[in-house]
C-alpha cells in the first residue's frame, strides 16, 4: 500500500465547526469582602458557602478519581483564592520539603492552573505540596512547554490531619502580569498527585489532563476592575557615577499605564546588594492615559559594586494596593571611562567586504568635573601593545570622537585604547576596547547599519526553513537548518542538539566547564570553513526551559571567537526575545498564537504585542538581535494540545507579513514532518514561500521611503519601503475588528497601485486609497509595473479546500475533519501518545492514508495508532459517536498486514456484542459487512497481531 493514497479535507466554514467537550462545565467562584485566613484549614467562613468542585476524574480516562479531592475558590479584589482537601491517612502520605521549584511533584502535591486568557494558549501553573513547598511557572503553546524561572508572589499554607491534608492558596492579580485585562471566563484547572499507595493522578480537566490548556474548566468571569493591574513594567538600564566618594547609581526604564485612565500611583524601587542590605527610592507619580514614560529611579547611593537584585513595585496611592510587580537582577559597575563603537558596528569586526575606510569611536568620560579639568586624552589603536595610529584631545569633554584609517591596519586581533592623563602625565584613568580585522574569507556573513543581512558584500532576505527533508525542494528558500541543499545555504545544527544528555543538564544548571566548551568549539570548527554556511544554530526556546542568559551567552562567545564570520541563531518563545539579547545575532522569535477550530487569526493580538514589547526594548539599548519570525508550521494536536487545527493558508500568510511590518527582518519556518498530513502545508507552503521571497527581496530589504505611508486609525500598521522608486506598502489592520482604511501615501497621486497576489488594483486619488480589510489581514501594494508570477490568495485556497475535500469518501460517517468534530477516539495504549493518551488517534478518521515512520514517535508516524504492549494482547481502538448512527459496513486500513484475529464489536445493552470477527488475516484493507445496527459506540479488539504490534492506518464506518 502506498505511503499516501487520500489527502484532503472537505470545504467547511469554520464558524460551523463544533468540538465538543465532555468537561465543558462552567465553574463558579464567590466573591468575598474579607479574605481567609492563610492557615490551610479550610474553616473561614468564606469557604462555607462556596460551591464544592469534587468530579476529580483520572488522567487519560474518563473513570473518577478513587481518592476524593475537593476544592473550593474564592476571591477579592485583590487576589484569587484556592483551598483544597485531599482525602488520604496520615500513614499514607509521603510531604517532603524541597527547595522552590525543585523535586516539589515527588510528594504528595495539589496543583492549580489559571488562564485568564481563555484561550488554552499560555498559562500560569502553582503547586504546592504536603510539606507546602512551592512551585510556580508560566506555560506556553498549550502547556507544551514551561518555565521555572518565572516566578509570582503566590503564598500557601498547609495543614495535616488524620485522614486528610488541606491547603489554601493565594494568588494575588498582580502577579499575572497583564497588559490588558481579562474580557470573559478564564481557563482553568485543579490537579492532585497522589503517591502511596501507588500513583494516582487526577484533575477536573477533560479526560483528568494535566498540562493540556485546551481541555481547562472554565471559570466564570470574576467581578473584578482587572485594568487597574494593566501596567508594564521594562527592564531598567543602569548609570553609575562617583559622588562625594561614593557610588551613585540611576535606573532608567520605561512604565507604560495600560489602564486606560489617568491613575496616581506610588513608584517604590528597591535594590539588594549581594549581602542582602536594601536600598530604597520611592516616588508618587501622577500617569496619563495610555501614558509612557522613560522613568528615573533613585539615584542610589550604594556602597559597593556587584550584582544587584532589584524590585520595581507600584501601588495605588488611594488604597496602597499593589497594582504591579517585577523583579530583575541589575549589574551594577562604575566605568569612568568607556569606548563606544561606531565603525565597524557588527562583532568589533572590520569585514573586507565592507569595504570600511575609517575606525570610528567616542570615548566617554564619567568623573567628576574637577578630575577632567586640565587634563588630556589619548585614544588610538594597538596591536601586540604597539600604537599603530593615535591622537590627543586637550581639555577634554564628557564625550570625544575619534576617527582613524583603516587602511593600514593588520588582519588579526587589535585594540582600542584611551587614556586620560593630568597635567603631569599621570594615568587618571585608561580603557581598551577590542577589535578584529579579518581577512576576506569566502561566504562571510555581516549585519549592516541598515539592519540587513550580507554575504560577501551583497544584500540578501533571510528566508530559512527548518523542516522535514521533502520540503527543501520548495522555490524561494535561501538557507535551511541543518540541511545542505545545491544553491542554498546552510544553518549549523551541530551546535543546537545532539548533545549528550549529562551535558544539556549541566547547562540547564549554570555547572559550565572546559569541557562543554570544548565540545561547542569542536562542533564549530566542522562547518566553519564551509562557504556555504550562514550560521550557527545555539538553541530552541530558551527561555522555556529556564537557560540562564549569562550562561548562554559565555556559549555565544565561544563560538564567536572560534568562528567571527558567521552568526548565531536561537528561536525563542513569547519572552525569550528580551532575555537573550546578548546571546545571539539572530532570534527566531515564536508565541504561536493558539489556532481555533472556530476562529480564524485566533489570538493574532499576541503577535503585535509581543513584537511591539521587542521593537521598544531594542530601542533603548545599544545592541540590536534580528528578528527572523518563526510560524507554526504544524498542528499541535499532534503534540498532545486539543480543541485546535493546523493553520489555514491566510492565517499563515497574514502572520508572517505582519511580522515583517511590525520589524521582523526575516523569516523562519519551522514546519514539521508532518506536512504530508495536511494540504494547507503541502500545497500551501510552496506558493507562501515564493511570495515571500518577493516582498523580502523587493521590499524589506530595501531602503525605508523618504515620504512613508500614513492611517489616521492606530490599528492600521504600515511599512513602506522604496526600491529603486519602486514604492512597496504592507499594510495591516491589526485588531480583531474588520474595517474600511484610507491610506495617505505622498508623491504617487494618480498612481495605480498593484495589490500582491490578489489580481486587483487601487487607485491613488488626492494622495490617498481605501480599502477593506478583515481582521488581522494584510495587503502588499507596490508601484511596480513589475508581473511577479504569483498565484492569487483565492485560488490557492479553493486548491487546498478541493484537497480537503477530496478527503471525506462519500457516505463514510467516521470522517472528521478536525479531532473531535463528532467521533471521540480512545484506546487501550498508544506509542503516539504523550501527555495525552489519545493523542493523534482521530487521524483514524481524517482521511489520509499514511505508513508513517515507525522509528519515529512523532508526526507522520501520530497520523496511525500502534499499541505500544510490544507482544501483547488484547489491544484496541474505541471510537464514540456524539450521536447514534446506523452502521453496517466498516472499513479497516491495516499497516504492514499487522491484524491478524480481532473482532469488530459495538456497545449494545450496556455491553460489547460482536458485530464480526475474523481469524489469521494479513491484509492491507479488511471489509467488514454485517446487518445495519444504530450505535453510538464501535470498537475494534484485536487479540493476535502478524507482527508485534497492531497498526492501523484509518477506519471507515458506513451505513451499508
Amino acid at each position: 500500500m502506498s505511503s499516501k493514497l487520500i489527502k484532503g479535507i472537505s470545504v467547511i466554514s469554520l464558524g460551523m465547526i463544533i468540538g465538543w467537550n465532555a468537561n465543558s462545565q462552567e465553574i463558579k467562584a464567590l466573591k468575598v469582602d474579607k479574605a481567609p485566613i492563610m492557615d490551610g484549614k479550610l474553616d473561614d467562613p468564606c469557604w462555607n458557602s462556596t460551591p464544592e468542585i469534587n468530579n476529580f476524574t483520572v488522567c487519560n480516562s474518563d473513570k473518577a478519581a478513587e481518592r476524593k479531592t475537593f476544592a473550593k475558590i474564592v476571591y477579592t479584589d485583590t487576589a484569587i483564592f484556592f483551598g483544597i482537601k485531599a482525602m488520604v491517612p496520615s500513614d499514607k502520605l509521603i510531604a517532603n520539603e524541597t527547595p522552590r521549584d525543585k523535586g516539589t511533584c515527588t510528594s504528595d502535591c495539589v496543583e492549580v492552573m489559571l488562564d485568564p486568557s481563555g484561550t488554552g494558549d499560555s498559562y500560569y501553573h502553582f503547586v504546592v505540596n504536603a510539606a507546602n513547598s512551592i512551585l510556580d511557572r508560566s506555560c506556553e503553546q498549550g502547556g507544551f512547554i514551561g518555565n521555572t524561572e518565572w516566578d509570582s508572589d503566590m503564598k500557601s499554607a498547609v495543614h495535616l490531619d488524620k485522614d486528610f491534608w488541606s491547603c489554601e492558596i493565594m494568588i494575588p492579580y498582580y502577579s499575572l502580569g497583564f497588559l490588558s485585562p481579562p474580557k470573559g471566563n478564564w481557563g482553568i484547572n485543579i490537579c492532585r498527585e497522589s503517591y502511596n499507595p501507588g500513583q494516582e493522578l487526577s484533575s477536573i480537566a477533560e479526560k483528568g489532563l494535566f498540562n493540556v490548556g485546551s481541555s481547562f474548566r472554565r471559570l466564570c468571569k470574576l467581578d473584578v476592575d482587572f485594568s487597574l493591574y494593566c501596567w508594564n513594567i521594562e527592564i531598567p538600564k543602569s548609570q553609575s557615577t562617583i559622588k562625594d566618594g561614593k557610588l551613585s547609581l540611576t535606573l532608567k526604564g520605561i512604565i507604560s499605564n495600560l489602564t486606560e485612565a489617568e491613575r496616581k500611583i506610588k513608584v517604590d524601587c528597591a535594590l539588594f546588594d549581594p549581602d542582602g542590605k536594601m536600598y530604597n527610592k520611592d516616588n508618587s507619580e501622577k500617569f496619563a492615559t495610555s501614558e509612557k514614560r522613560n522613568f528615573d529611579y533613585g539615584p542610589f547611593m550604594l556602597g559597593a559594586q556587584g550584582s544587584y537584585q532589584c524590585q520595581i513595585e507600584l501601588a495605588s496611592t488611594n488604597n496602597g494596593r499593589t497594582l504591579s510587580k517585577r523583579k530583575f537582577t541589575i549589574p551594577v559597575h562604575y566605568v569612568p571611562m568607556r569606548i563606544d563603537l561606531q565603525k565597524p558596528w557588527y562583532r568589533d569586526a572590520i569585514f573586507a567586504t565592507q569595504k570600511l575606510e575609517k575606525v570610528k569611536f567616542t570615548v566617554g568620560i564619567n568623573l567628576p568635573a574637577d578630575k577632567i579639568s586640565n587634563t588630556m586624552l589619548e585614544a588610538g589603536i594597538r596591536a601586540s601593545g604597539k600604537v599603530l595610529q593615535s591622537a590627543k584631545t586637550e581639555a577634554p569633554k564628557a564625550d570625544n570622537p575619534f576617527s582613524f584609517d583603516v587602511a593600514g591596519l593588520p588582519d588579526g586581533k587589535l585594540e582600542i585604547f584611551a587614556e586620560l592623563k593630568n597635567k603631569d602625565g599621570k594615568v587618571e584613568a585608561v580603557t581598551i576596547h577590542p577589535l578584529l580585522k579579518l581577512p576576506y574569507k569566502k561566504g562571510e556573513v555581516w549585519r549592516g547599519k541598515d539592519l540587513n543581512w550580507y554575504v560577501d558584500g551583497k544584500k540578501i532576505f533571510i528566508l530559512a526553513a527548518w523542516c522535514g527533508e521533502a520540503a527543501s525542494n520548495y522555490q524561494g528558500f535561501n538557507m535551511f537548518v541543518g540541511w545542505k541543499r545545491p544553491g542554498a545555504m546552510f544553518i549549523s545544527s551541530a551546535t543546537g542538539f545532539g548533545y549528550p544528555p549529562n551535558m544539556r543538564k549541566a547547562i540547564k544548571e549554570n555547572n559550565m566547564s572546559e569541557k562543554i566548551f570544548a565540545f561547542y568549539k569542536e562542533r564549530v570548527r566542522k562547518d566553519k570553513d564551509n562557504p556555504e554556511l550562514f550560521g550557527y544554530y545555539l538553541w530552541d526556546e530558551p527561555d522555556c526551559q529556564g537557560i540562564n542568559s549569562n550562561t548562554l551567552n559565555a556559549i555565544y562567545q565561544v563560538i564567536r571567537d572560534e568562528d567571527p564570520y558567521h552568526p548565531v541563531i536561537i528561536s525563542s518563545g513569547t519572552n525569550g526575545a528580551t532575555k537573550y539579547p546578548d546571546c545571539a545575532e539572530i532570534n527566531g522569535f515564536h508565541c504561536y498564537p493558539k489556532v481555533s477550530i472556530n476562529k480564524t487569526m485566533n489570538n493574532f493580538r499576541k503577535i503585535v504585542v509581543c513584537m511591539d514589547k521587542i521593537d521598544e526594548f531594542f530601542k533603548n539599548r545599544n545592541g540590536q538581535q534580528t528578528i527572523a519570525y518563526l510560524h507554526q508550521g504544524f498542528n499541535y494536536g499532534d503534540y498532545d494540545d486539543s480543541s485546535t487545527r493546523v493553520p489555514n493558508y491566510e492565517e499563515f500568510r497574514n502572520q508572517n507579513l505582519m511580522s515583517l511590518i511590525l520589524g521582523s527582518k526575516g523569516l523562519l519556518q519551522y514546519n514539521t514532518a508532518a506536512f504530508p498530513l495536511y494540504p494547507e502545508l503541502y500545497i500551501g507552503l510552496p506558493y507562501l514561500v515564493k511570495e515571500q521571497a518577493i516582498v523580502g527581496n523587493e521590499a524589506i530589504i530595501a531602503t525605508n521611503a523618504v515620504n512613508p505611508a500614513k492611517c489616521d486609525k492606530a490599528e492600521m500598521r504600515l511599512l513602506t519601503k522604496d526600491n529603486n522608486g519602486d514604492i512597496w506598502i504592507l499594510a495591516c489592520n491589526a485588531s480583531d475588528n474588520p474595517g474600511k482604511f484610507t491610506i495617505n501615501i505622498p508623491g504617487l497621486d494618480g498612481k495605480t497601485l498593484q495589490v500582491l497576489s490578489e489580481a486587483r488594483n487601487v487607485k491613488v486619488s488626492n494622495g490617498n486609497f481605501t480599502d477593506d480589510f478583515s481582521h488581522y489581514e494584510v495587503h502588499v501594494y507596490t508601484s511596480s509595473s513589475k508581473n511577479f508570477g504569483l498565484t492569487t490568495v483565492s485560488k490557492i485556497i479553493t486548491e487546498i479546500a478541493a484537497a480537503n475535500k477530496a478527503r471525506h469518501k462519500p457516505g463514510n460517517i467516521a470522517f472528521q475533519n478536525y479531532e473531535n468534530e463528532h467521533i471521540i477516539m480512545s484506546c487501550s495504549s498508544s506509542k503516539g501518545a504523550g501527555r495525552r493518551a489519545d493523542n493523534g488517534l482521530w487521524h483514524l478518521t481524517d482521511g489520509i492514508f499514511s505508513q508513517g515512520d515507525p522509528a519515529k514517535n512523532s508526526p507522520p508516524y501520530v497520523a496511525i495508532w500502534e499499541d505500544k504492549t510490544d507482544k501483547q494482547s488484547p489491544d484496541w481502538i474505541e471510537m464514540k459517536l456524539s450521536k447514534p448512527a446506523e452502521i453496517g459496513r466498516v472499513v479497516i486500513y491495516s499497516l504492514d498486514k499487522s491484524l491478524k484475529n480481532y473482532k469488530v464489536e459495538a456497545w449494545i445493552n450496556d455491553k460489547w456484542a460482536v458485530l464480526d470477527e475474523v481469524k489469521d488475516k494479513k491484509e492491507d484493507a479488511i471489509e467488514h459487512k454485517f446487518r445495519p445496527v444504530k450505535i453510538d459506540r464501535i470498537r475494534i479488539f484485536v487479540t493476535a497481531t502478524n507482527g508485534p504490534n497492531a497498526k492501523i492506518m484509518e477506519v471507515e464506518l458506513y451505513e451499508k
